[in-house]
Protein backbone atom coordinates (compact mmCIF):
# COMPACT_ATOMS: atom_id res chain seq x y z
CA UNK A 1 0.00 0.00 0.00
CA UNK A 2 2.74 2.47 0.88
CA UNK A 3 4.58 1.68 -2.36
CA UNK A 4 1.44 2.55 -4.30
CA UNK A 5 1.32 6.03 -2.77
CA UNK A 6 5.10 6.51 -3.07
CA UNK A 7 4.76 5.69 -6.75
CA UNK A 8 1.92 8.22 -7.03
CA UNK A 9 4.06 10.90 -5.41
CA UNK A 10 7.07 10.30 -7.59
CA UNK A 11 5.53 9.44 -10.94
CA UNK A 12 1.96 10.70 -10.73
CA UNK A 13 0.68 14.13 -11.68
CA UNK A 14 2.54 17.20 -10.49
CA UNK A 15 1.10 18.36 -7.16
CA UNK A 16 1.26 21.54 -5.09
CA UNK A 17 2.56 20.13 -1.80
CA UNK A 18 3.15 21.61 1.67
CA UNK A 19 5.77 19.92 3.86
CA UNK A 20 5.63 20.93 7.52
CA UNK A 21 8.98 20.55 9.25
CA UNK A 22 10.70 20.78 5.87
CA UNK A 23 13.85 22.29 7.40
CA UNK A 24 14.41 19.21 9.56
CA UNK A 25 16.46 16.19 8.61
CA UNK A 26 13.66 13.93 7.37
CA UNK A 27 11.45 16.73 6.05
CA UNK A 28 14.27 18.26 4.01
CA UNK A 29 14.99 14.93 2.32
CA UNK A 30 11.30 14.56 1.46
CA UNK A 31 11.32 18.10 0.01
CA UNK A 32 14.41 17.32 -2.08
CA UNK A 33 12.81 14.14 -3.48
CA UNK A 34 9.57 15.92 -4.33
CA UNK A 35 11.36 18.79 -6.08
CA UNK A 36 13.56 16.36 -8.01
CA UNK A 37 10.34 14.84 -9.32
CA UNK A 38 8.88 18.16 -10.44
CA UNK A 39 6.41 18.93 -7.66
CA UNK A 40 5.62 22.50 -6.54
CA UNK A 41 6.76 22.40 -2.90
CA UNK A 42 6.32 24.81 0.00
CA UNK A 43 7.90 24.37 3.42
CA UNK A 44 6.28 25.42 6.70
CA UNK A 45 8.82 25.50 9.53
CA UNK A 46 9.52 27.71 12.54
CA UNK A 47 13.22 26.72 12.53
CA UNK A 48 13.10 25.87 16.25
CA UNK A 49 14.95 22.62 15.55
CA UNK A 50 15.19 22.69 11.76
CA UNK A 51 18.15 24.30 10.05
CA UNK A 52 18.07 27.00 7.39
CA UNK A 53 20.89 25.14 5.61
CA UNK A 54 18.45 22.24 5.00
CA UNK A 55 16.06 24.43 3.00
CA UNK A 56 15.88 23.66 -0.69
CA UNK A 57 16.15 26.93 -2.61
CA UNK A 58 13.58 25.67 -5.14
CA UNK A 59 10.89 25.43 -2.46
CA UNK A 60 8.87 28.35 -1.12
CA UNK A 61 9.70 28.85 2.58
CA UNK A 62 6.98 29.88 5.04
CA UNK A 63 8.43 30.82 8.43
CA UNK A 64 5.51 29.78 10.58
CA UNK A 65 4.34 27.52 13.36
CA UNK A 66 1.97 24.55 13.22
CA UNK A 67 0.24 25.97 16.31
CA UNK A 68 -0.77 29.15 14.48
CA UNK A 69 -4.56 29.06 14.19
CA UNK A 70 -4.44 31.56 11.31
CA UNK A 71 -2.34 29.43 8.96
CA UNK A 72 -3.41 29.89 5.37
CA UNK A 73 -3.14 26.46 3.76
CA UNK A 74 -5.23 27.27 0.71
CA UNK A 75 -4.15 25.94 -2.65
CA UNK A 76 -2.28 22.85 -1.52
CA UNK A 77 -3.27 19.51 -3.00
CA UNK A 78 -1.28 17.53 -0.46
CA UNK A 79 0.17 18.13 2.99
CA UNK A 80 3.04 16.05 4.36
CA UNK A 81 3.25 16.68 8.08
CA UNK A 82 6.74 16.21 9.50
CA UNK A 83 6.85 19.00 12.10
CA UNK A 84 7.09 17.80 15.69
CA UNK A 85 8.77 18.33 19.03
CA UNK A 86 11.22 15.41 18.91
CA UNK A 87 13.46 15.96 21.92
CA UNK A 88 12.90 13.06 24.33
CA UNK A 89 14.26 14.98 27.32
CA UNK A 90 11.79 17.81 26.64
CA UNK A 91 8.91 15.35 26.33
CA UNK A 92 9.80 13.80 29.70
CA UNK A 93 10.44 17.08 31.50
CA UNK A 94 7.52 18.96 29.94
CA UNK A 95 4.92 16.54 28.59
CA UNK A 96 2.34 19.32 28.23
CA UNK A 97 4.57 21.23 25.83
CA UNK A 98 5.24 18.02 23.92
CA UNK A 99 1.51 17.24 23.65
CA UNK A 100 0.68 20.82 22.72
CA UNK A 101 3.07 20.82 19.78
CA UNK A 102 2.70 17.22 18.61
CA UNK A 103 -1.01 16.65 19.17
CA UNK A 104 -2.59 20.09 18.95
CA UNK A 105 -0.20 21.16 16.20
CA UNK A 106 -1.24 18.13 14.15
CA UNK A 107 -4.92 18.82 14.81
CA UNK A 108 -4.38 22.45 13.76
CA UNK A 109 -2.77 21.38 10.48
CA UNK A 110 -5.65 18.98 9.83
CA UNK A 111 -8.29 21.59 10.64
CA UNK A 112 -6.68 24.33 8.56
CA UNK A 113 -6.16 21.96 5.65
CA UNK A 114 -9.70 20.64 5.80
CA UNK A 115 -11.27 24.08 6.13
CA UNK A 116 -9.31 25.39 3.17
CA UNK A 117 -9.76 22.30 1.03
CA UNK A 118 -11.55 22.78 -2.29
CA UNK A 119 -13.71 19.86 -1.17
CA UNK A 120 -15.11 19.32 2.34
CA UNK A 121 -13.68 15.80 2.39
CA UNK A 122 -10.04 14.82 2.40
CA UNK A 123 -8.80 11.25 2.22
CA UNK A 124 -6.06 10.40 4.67
CA UNK A 125 -3.14 8.06 4.12
CA UNK A 126 -1.51 6.97 7.38
CA UNK A 127 2.13 6.14 6.90
CA UNK A 128 4.17 4.23 9.51
CA UNK A 129 4.21 5.93 12.90
CA UNK A 130 7.63 7.28 13.85
CA UNK A 131 7.64 8.37 17.50
CA UNK A 132 6.88 11.05 18.59
CA UNK A 133 5.17 12.50 15.51
CA UNK A 134 2.62 10.94 13.22
CA UNK A 135 3.54 10.73 9.55
CA UNK A 136 0.73 11.29 7.14
CA UNK A 137 -0.20 12.82 3.87
CA UNK A 138 -3.64 13.67 2.65
CA UNK A 139 -4.90 14.64 -0.75
CA UNK A 140 -7.75 16.99 -1.57
CA UNK A 141 -10.29 15.98 -4.14
CA UNK A 142 -11.74 18.67 -6.36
Amino acid sequence: MIKKYTYYFIFGEILKILVTGGAGFIGSHIVDMLIENGHDVSILDNLSTGNEKNLNSSAKFINGDILDKNLDLTGFECVIHEAAQINVRTSVENPSLDANINILGTVNILENSELNSPSPTASTLKLPVYFPGLRFAFFFSS
